[in-house]
C-alpha cells in the first residue's frame, strides 16, 4: 500500500539501492488528474457553451461542444478567433461586460445570425503569469421573445381589462337608470290606478257588491305590482352596493327579526331555537337583509303549523368554514324543484297559499354570493325546510362586538 521510488547505482562493491517514500505525492497526483477529468466531463457536457480565451489577446484557447454547436463552427475554427469576432458589430457593452464580468451581448454565428446571450466570466492566472478567462454563454434569445410575447401578451390583457371595465361601467349605469325609471316613471301610474280604484269604491252604492270586488281587485293587483317593482329595485340596490365588512351578533340579529315577527303576529304560536353566540364578519345591512328573508320565509310557511318551530344555528368544519343554517318545520318543498328557489319570480307556492313576489331567495342568493359565499336548501313537502348558507372562508368572529365601528371596504 505504500509508493516508493527506486535508484539503483552500481560501483565497484556491488549495487547502491536508494528507496522514497513517495504516497503522498502520488495521491496528490491521482487527486489532480481525477479532478482534471472531471472538470475535462463538466467541461464537453455542459449545455451552456463554454470558451477559455487568455485575458490580454483575448485569443481563444478551447471551445467545448455547446460552443461548437451555439456559433456552429468547429473548435479548430474557434481557436482561429479572438474573442471580438463573435461579439457583432455594433454591441458598444463590451468593455462594461469586461469590468463586471458578466452581463449580456449580442453575438455572432459563422452564418451571421445575431442572438442575445447571457455571458459570466471568471479569471485565473497560471503559473506562467499569463491570465486566463473561463466565459460561460446562454443564448436567451428565445427567453426574450418569450418574455416580450408575454409582454405583449399583458398588455393586451389589460386593454382588454380596461374595455370590460367601461362596458360594466356603462352597464351599471344603465341599470342604474333603470332602477330610476322603476322608482319614478312606472310608479306614478300605479299610484294612479290605486288612488282612482280608491276613488271608484268610495263612489260605489254600498248594495253593489259585485263592482266592489272588481275594484278590490284592481287595487290589490296594482299593491302586487307596486311589490314586484320595490323587489325589482330591491335587486338593483343589492348589486350596486358597496360591501362594508363589519364583526356582526348573528345570533342577535336573528331574534331581533323573530321579536319584530312577534309584534307584528303576537297570536302566533312559534317556538323558536337560536344558537347563542354566533358571529360573522359581513355587510350588515345586506346580512340583516338576507336573515330577513330567511327568517321571515320561515315564519311564513310555518303559518298552519300548532306550534310552528323555527331553528337557527351555526356549525364549523375542519377546514375553519361556518355553516348557518336557518330552519323550520313548515311547509316545506318537493325536492325536485330545489333548483328553481333561487331564481328571480320563482315561486312553489301559489299567491293564494303564501303570499309573496318571489324574489326574496333570489336576493339572499345574491347577497351571499357578494359576500363570496353559497347558499343551499333541503326540504321534504309538508315537512319544512332547511336553508343553509356560507360566507367568504374565515369570515366567522368568535369575539362579540358592542357596535359595529370596525368596518373594512370590500369591493
Amino acid at each position: 500500500g505504500v509508493w516508493v521510488e527506486v535508484y539503483a547505482y552500481p560501483s565497484a562493491q556491488g549495487l547502491a539501492v536508494y528507496f522514497q517514500d513517495v504516497t503522498e505525492r502520488k495521491k496528490a497526483q491521482q487527486a489532480l488528474q481525477e479532478s482534471e477529468e472531471r472538470h475535462r466531463l463538466l467541461f464537453e457536457a455542459s449545455l451552456d457553451a463554454i470558451v477559455q480565451v487568455e485575458q490580454v489577446s483575448g485569443r481563444i484557447l478551447s471551445a467545448n461542444p455547446a460552443a461548437c454547436r451555439m456559433f456552429r463552427m468547429t473548435e479548430a475554427q474557434l481557436r482561429k478567433l479572438d474573442r471580438l469576432a463573435l461579439v457583432a458589430p455594433h454591441d458598444q457593452r463590451v468593455e462594461s461586460l469586461l469590468e463586471v464580468g458578466k452581463g449580456q451581448l449580442t453575438l455572432v454565428r459563422s452564418d451571421g445570425t445575431e442572438f442575445e446571450a447571457e455571458l459570466s466570466g471568471a479569471l485565473f492566472t497560471a503559473s506562467d503569469g499569463i491570465t486566463y478567462a473561463s466565459v460561460v454563454i446562454r443564448d436567451i434569445s428565445e427567453l426574450l421573445k418569450h418574455e416580450a410575447e408575454i409582454l405583449a401578451l399583458n398588455e393586451s390583457l389589460a386593454g382588454k381589462v380596461r374595455e370590460r371595465t367601461a362596458a360594466l361601467e356603462e352597464a351599471n349605469a344603465e341599470l342604474r337608470a333603470f332602477a330610476h325609471s322603476l322608482a319614478h316613471d312606472l310608479r306614478t301610474p300605479i299610484a294612479a290606478i290605486d288612488a282612482f280604484g280608491r276613488a271608484l269604491e268610495e263612489r260605489l252604492e254600498p248594495a253593489a257588491e259585485r263592482q266592489r270586488k272588481y275594484v278590490a281587485r284592481i287595487r290589490e293587483a296594482a299593491q302586487q305590482l307596486d311589490d314586484y317593482v320595490e323587489a325589482l329595485l330591491s335587486q338593483a340596490r343589492i348589486s350596486q352596493a358597496t360591501i362594508r365588512l363589519s364583526r356582526i351578533d348573528v345570533s342577535g340579529t336573528v331574534e331581533d327579526i323573530l321579536a319584530d315577527l312577534r309584534l307584528r303576529q303576537p297570536d302566533r304560536d312559534v317556538v323558536t331555537h337560536v344558537q347563542p353566540d354566533v358571529f360573522a364578519l359581513a355587510d350588515r345591512t345586506l346580512l340583516r337583509m338576507a336573515l330577513e328573508n330567511l327568517v321571515g320565509n320561515a315564519w311564513k310557511f310555518t303559518r298552519n303549523r300548532a306550534p310552528a318551530e323555527i331553528r337557527f344555528s351555526a356549525a364549523e368544519d375542519a377546514q375553519g368554514v361556518t355553516t348557518f343554517c336557518v330552519s323550520d318545520n313548515g311547509a316545506g318543498f318537493a325536492m325536485e324543484y330545489v333548483h328553481k328557489l333561487f331564481g328571480t319570480f320563482q315561486r312553489l307556492h301559489t299567491q293564494s297559499e303564501f303570499a309573496g313576489t318571489g324574489i326574496g331567495l333570489a336576493n339572499v342568493h345574491r347577497i351571499i354570493s357578494r359576500h363570496g359565499g353559497r347558499i343551499w336548501a333541503v326540504g321534504q313537502e309538508g315537512a319544512g325546510a332547511s336553508f343553509y348558507f356560507t360566507l367568504a372562508q374565515g369570515a366567522r368572529g368568535d369575539e362579540p362586538m358592542d357596535d359595529g365601528t370596525d368596518e373594512v371596504r370590500s369591493g
